[in-house]
């Protein structure tokens, strides 16, 4: 007997039901390589973040918050994309560019109407970044 694997529903939510996601950049990053940037490149990629999400106006359903140190130190900059009661992802290899990639990842996260985020219209830094992905977590009730 052959195990199907679970079916992910992969097609836009209406709009009603857009999920809102949380976009956290590690603010400490001081990336890899010989790349050029002025300031921290975590910080950068943070900022810039912030500043996409303000011009683009996502109606408050996309946030981004900066974080000091996501642990993921020798994997260059990292975020990660959450959305509450679904699946967590944690991106390492990011640069000071990245910011619009993560955004992309964040509105197809909030588009879908529940699972993972799609594979499909991903980044590629979204793809070949991927350190973990988490799936949702019940906590038992106290």
């Amino acid at each position: 007997m052959t195990a199907h694997p679970p079916t992910i529903d992969d097609t836009p939510a209406p709009a009603a039901a857009l999920r809102p996601v949380m976009v956290l950049v590690c603010s400490t990053c001081k990336g890899t390589g010989d790349a050029v940037c002025e300031g921290k490149p975590g910080a950068v990629l943070a900022e810039t973040a912030t500043r996409l999400i303000g011009e683009e106006a996502d109606n408050g359903r996309i946030a981004v918050q900066s974080v000091e140190c996501l642990g993921n130190c020798s994997r260059g900059c990292s975020a990660a994309i959450l959305s509450p009661g679904d699946w967590h992802y944690v991106f390492g290899d990011l640069d000071a560019d990245s910011a619009a990639d993560l955004l992309v990842g964040a509105r197809l996260m909030g588009s879908v109407a529940e699972g993972p985020l799609p594979w499909r219209g991903r980044p590629t830094s979204l793809k070949k970044g991927m350190i973990a992905r988490i799936p949702p977590v019940e906590y038992p009730s106290t």
